[in-house]
């Protein structure tokens, strides 16, 4: 079965590798800058929204992509905890490797 686009309905890939989605957020980013940009010059008080508008998309853009569109660096990877032993409770092996259970 053929994967499906959620956001623009084609065939082939997911709303995840959608390439006409991360165009499209990309486009949004440009907007933000812009507008928080020209409020800048304006002198006006809704340059702090467009900027923090700005921010939310580099964050999406850098989980689509890897990379932070602002500043360049490299996206923060999400960490997982310590694995816990359902048998000892203890941390850092799971029951399948658990010393006391063997």
């Amino acid at each position: 079965m053929a994967r499906h686009c959620g956001y623009c309905g084609s065939r082939g890939h997911n709303r995840r590798t959608c390439t006409l989605l991360t165009a499209q957020m990309n486009q949004e980013l440009k907007d933000a800058v812009a507008n928080r940009d020209w409020h800048l010059d304006k002198d006006t008080d809704q340059a702090a929204t467009y900027s923090a508008r700005a921010h939310r998309y580099a964050a999406a853009i850098a989980r689509r992509t890897g990379t932070n569109p602002l500043t360049g660096e490299a996206a923060p990877k999400t960490s997982r905890g310590k694995r816990k032993c359902s048998y000892c409770l203890g941390l850092g092996h799971n029951r399948r490797t658990c010393e006391v259970y063997a």
